[in-house]
């Protein structure tokens, strides 16, 4: 420790002082400020808490940092007059998963060697509960001192040296602009008079400060739209747009198609289950219409493993719908033993109230109605004499074949099949699992 005298006359020769109020501000020659107050009775070298370009005094000034500064709007310390401080962070992109961590410790801030003393350990613990898993918990471990900042407070604001720069934190949370918005479906197709409720719109980050949005149709005769919800007016497409009133080059669309309403029987099935009358592409109930592999919404000119949307060229390479990894590429498996929505010809042609039937709704038909053969297979309601037919495959009068919804959970390389043959009484409804890739008719049910 050199005298403060000698300290004093090298600082005047070097020309490193200049007059603030009632102190000193020095200039380190790493672009630094350290701040002294004349109300101090000594300045001294010191290598107790820095380096030999520490100046003292050694005392800490705890109340010029009292309240909370914002890293992000997730992170911020609070120092309180008591000489504790909350560390906390919210990882907000993950905030469901992962609830907002909070350590309390103890401070001390040196001013003037721009440094602040955070005390206090933590260890994460976990508690294991056997079956019922268990969960992590932040244990404080002791009153160590965990860290060593460097800080400066110019013109109240805090700077925290962080990696090679200077972070700056402030007094409240910083601003969070709107970056993206997502919509929970891009495509509609619904029936003219239909409502649907509602298209969901994911502002991204959740956490921006102003997450209000706006929609609009690009032709209300066509469709409309409130706050998200869309109602078909009479047949034709439109956009729907949603964006940001913060920012409005941020936006999501959804394309409308809005479609005359398919007509649809009531067999007065325990179940409820509405069949429409004609097959999707058929004009009329004695049309074969349109064939699908299953799980593909557009018809083709041929069906083989080699053009199926959801395998690898053949049926042991399968990338969706598969149960048992022998069967999916590369060993994959997912849990979907039932169509999506968006793999579903009926919801996706004909609207949001139509599907394809489960091999259930088709078991239903069978057992619950009566069956006829002429021109094809009748089913007839036992209740209130109503009907529909299933015509045939065109190169086949006596036999017609029609998809489920339902997969084969045995072998994921096949689904369930309605089929029938006309030629005997005998076979005149069938289940059976039929490969996947093959063309075959759809007749929708309501939902």
């Amino acid at each position: 420790m050199k005298a403060k005298s000698i300290l004093a006359a090298l600082l005047l020769m070097a020309g490193l002082q200049t007059a603030v109020a009632q102190g000193f501000r020095v200039y380190k020659s790493d672009g630094t400020v350290v701040q002294f107050s004349l109300r101090t009775d000594s300045i001294v070298f010191y290598d107790g808490i820095g380096s030999d370009q520490d100046f003292g005094p050694f005392t800490p000034v705890n109340d010029v940092i009292v309240g909370k500064w914002y890293w992000a709007k997730e992170k911020y310390w609070e120092f309180k007059e008591d000489g504790t401080m909350v560390d906390y962070y919210w990882d907000l992109d993950f905030s469901e998963a992962f609830p907002p961590t909070e350590h309390n410790h103890t401070y001390k801030y040196f001013p003037y060697q721009g440094k602040l003393f955070v005390y206090g350990n933590y260890e994460t613990i976990y508690h294991d509960e056997g079956d019922d898993g268990g969960y992590s918990e932040d244990v404080l471990v002791n009153n160590d001192i965990k860290e060593i900042y460097e800080v400066m407070l110019v013109d109240g604001e805090l700077y925290v040296k962080n990696g090679d720069r200077y972070s700056k934190l402030g007094k409240t949370p910083p601003y969070v602009k709107v970056q993206d918005i997502t919509l929970s479906v891009t495509t509609l197709t619904l029936d003219a008079g239909d409502t649907y409720d509602r298209i969901l719109a994911i502002v991204k980050p959740w956490y921006a400060d102003n997450t209000a949005v706006t929609w609009t149709s690009s032709n209300e005769g066509v469709a409309r739209v409130d706050q998200g919800t869309v109602t078909a007016i009479e047949g034709g497409t439109c956009t729907i747009t949603c964006r940001s009133v913060e920012n409005s080059s941020i936006y999501a669309e959804c394309q409308v198609t809005v479609v005359e309403p398919h007509e649809y029987v009531d067999l007065g099935l325990p179940s409820g289950t509405l069949w429409a009358t004609c097959n999707i592409g058929a004009n009329t109930p004695t049309q074969r219409g349109d064939l699908f592999a299953w799980g593909e919404t557009t018809p083709k000119d041929s069906y083989t493993w080699s053009n199926y949307a959801y395998c690898n060229g053949s049926s042991n390479t399968l990338t969706k719908y598969c149960l048992d990894s022998k069967y999916g590429l590369d060993g994959f498996t997912d849990v979907w033993g039932e169509l999506l929505s968006e793999d579903d010809a009926a919801t996706v042609n004909w609207g949001s109230r139509w599907e394809i039937p489960t091999k259930e709704q088709f078991e239903e038909l069978i057992n619950k109605t009566d069956v006829t053969v002429g021109g094809g297979i009748t089913f007839t309601s036992k209740t209130n004499g109503k009907s529909i037919t299933l015509p045939p495959m065109p190169s086949n009068n006596s036999r017609g074949y029609y998809w489920t919804r339902s997969l084969n959970t045995d072998d994921s390389r096949y689904a369930w099949t309605y089929w029938y043959y006309t030629g005997t009484d005998n076979d005149k409804a069938h289940l059976s699992v039929y490969e996947r890739s093959i063309g075959y008719a759809i007749r929708p049910v309501r939902k």
